[in-house]
C-alpha cells in the first residue's frame, strides 16, 4: 500500500545541516556552556558565604535564619491546607 508517497533516505544530512551549519545552534551551545561554567563559579562561593552566615554567631544570625528559611518551611503547611480543602467531605472536590 503506497498511498502515493515517495521516500528518500537522507542519512545524517539533516543533522549536519542543523548542527554544524546553523549559527543559532552554535550561539545556543555557547550560551549553555557559558552558564555551565559561570554559574557554579558564582553559586558555590555565594552558597558558602550564606552557609557561614547561617551558622555563625554574629548578631542577627537568628533573624537571618528566620527570614531565609520561612518561605521554604511555610510551603509545606500551605500545601497541606490546600489538600485538606480538596479532600474535605462537605465542600471539597467531588469526583
Amino acid at each position: 500500500m503506497d498511498l502515493g508517497m515517495t521516500y528518500e533516505y537522507v542519512g545524517l544530512s539533516i543533522s549536519r545541516r542543523c548542527c554544524f551549519e546553523d549559527e543559532v545552534f552554535w550561539r545556543s551551545a555557547r550560551n549553555a556552556m557559558t552558564w555551565a561554567v559561570v554559574a557554579p563559579c558564582l553559586d558555590i562561593p555565594l552558597a558558602l558565604v550564606l552557609a557561614f552566615t547561617l551558622h555563625s554567631k554574629i548578631p542577627l544570625a537568628r533573624a537571618f535564619r528566620t527570614v531565609w528559611f520561612t518561605p521554604l518551611l511555610m510551603s509545606y503547611p500551605v500545601v497541606g491546607v490546600i489538600w485538606l480543602w480538596v479532600y474535605n467531605y462537605d465542600w471539597g472536590w467531588r469526583i
